[in-house]
């Protein structure tokens, strides 16, 4: 790690204040929002926010055969693009489906899946919009439900982990929609983070953020407010989604039982050939970031 500071940033985790810029911007953050059939081109694609004021969305494939467009306005060339379709309440047999971004002409795929359902630091190679596809792998079965999380990020709206960070007592603050980190050998990473009661949190990750092919081995885990408990999904199943090689991504996704600071722990397994990461968390749909005049999120002792 390098230990570079964020500039004008001092840290204590006490009470969370959000502060939204007044007269700067006419959106306001809506959580979730379901398609709105038909949606079955780019053409057709239902409208969904990213950023800030962002939203996740919720829909189904169905019937057999069934595709689903969204379209995200306001991209720019060189954004970076994460996003995971979550399937944990889908019923089909293969347990998989295909996620695809394009670009705004609607031909061009951005980037390559490493996985049917996660993407992670794409580049967007186009202005305009970002369109998601989303459909059965095989477009043989049916998806009950599907939850789709994103973020089209400026990689200007980014920030370093602050050294040292091994404890959730001396936690990097997620203050910025991407944050960057190394953890070499058996170097533990901690950020902190606000979260909102009964809303889901997402975290996306990148373990190839240079994009040189050579992958860190990572593994993510949530806490609650304590730093301590993990936040585990009500199946009780508090495992990671850490990936070795070839891999270049790793998502996890739980709900938060109460307002407050929540942690993400980042450790590296070992078995990759770069020890660099990157990710953005999501509370409800919406990016964390203070470079932005119109939302920041502040806590108290966190000074931008």
């Amino acid at each position: 790690m390098n230990g570079q500071a964020l500039p004008g940033i001092r840290c204590t985790l006490l009470t969370l204040i959000v502060v939204m810029a007044t007269g700067l911007h006419a959106e306001t953050a809506r959580g979730q929002i379901a398609e709105s059939e038909d949606n079955g081109s780019a053409a057709q694609a239902d409208s969904v926010l990213s950023g800030p004021y962002g939203e996740w969305a919720i829909g189904n494939i169905n019937p057999i055969g069934d595709v689903d467009w969204w379209v995200i306005d306001g991209a720019s060339p060189g954004d970076l693009v994460f996003g995971h379709a979550d399937l944990s309440g889908a019923v089909f047999s293969d347990g998989e489906a295909l996620l695809r971004f394009w670009a705004d002409d609607g031909t061009t795929q951005i980037g390559t899946l490493r996985l049917p359902d996660l993407i992670a630091g794409e580049v967007v190679p186009q202005a305009g919009r970002v369109y998601v596809e989303m459909r059965d792998q095989s477009d043989n079965e049916e998806v009950a439900v599907y939850a789709l999380f994103h973020a089209v990020v400026s990689p200007a709206d980014a920030a370093m982990e602050q050294e040292p960070n091994d404890t959730p007592a001396t936690a990097t603050p997620v203050d910025r929609a991407i944050m960057h980190g190394t953890a070499a050998g058996a170097d533990v990473d901690y950020f902190a983070f606000p979260a909102t009661q009964g809303k889901l949190v997402q975290v996306i990750a990148d373990n190839d953020p240079d994009a040189n092919g050579r992958n860190m081995a990572s593994s993510i885990e949530l806490f609650r407010t304590d730093g301590v408990t993990p936040l585990c999904p009500p199946s009780g199943d508090c495992g990671d989604r850490g990936f070795d090689n070839p891999y270049n991504v790793m998502q996890i996704s739980r709900s938060a039982p109460a307002n407050g600071i929540y942690y993400v722990r980042i450790t590296n397994e070992g078995t990759g050939a770069d020890n660099r990461y990157s990710f953005v968390v999501l509370d409800d749909g919406h990016t964390m970031s203070c470079a932005t005049s119109q939302s920041c999120v502040f806590i108290d002792g966190f000074e931008t």
